[in-house]
């Protein structure tokens, strides 16, 4: 892989990683602002949820340094 092909990937995956933690935010904040005032949600579920997305979150942010390193090694020569 040339580093012009790396550069890109990168910067691609970076867009979709932003992407991905906008969504969940959304998702979070919709749900809060957005949910029936009659209707309580149950700790249970909401605190799945939040597991959930923090998982996400700290997976992408793994995953980023992973992919990087992957990338970064098949760059180089053997």
């Amino acid at each position: 892989m040339t580093e012009q092909a790396r550069t890109i990937t990168m910067r691609g995956l970076r867009i979709v990683w932003r992407v991905l933690l906008l969504a969940i935010v959304l998702y979070v904040w919709i749900a809060e602002k957005h949910h029936p005032t009659n209707k309580q949600i149950g700790d249970e579920f909401y605190t799945a949820v939040c597991i959930v997305s923090i998982c996400l979150i700290g997976t992408m942010f793994s995953g980023a340094k992973t992919i990087s390193e992957a990338i970064r090694n098949a760059t180089q020569p053997s």
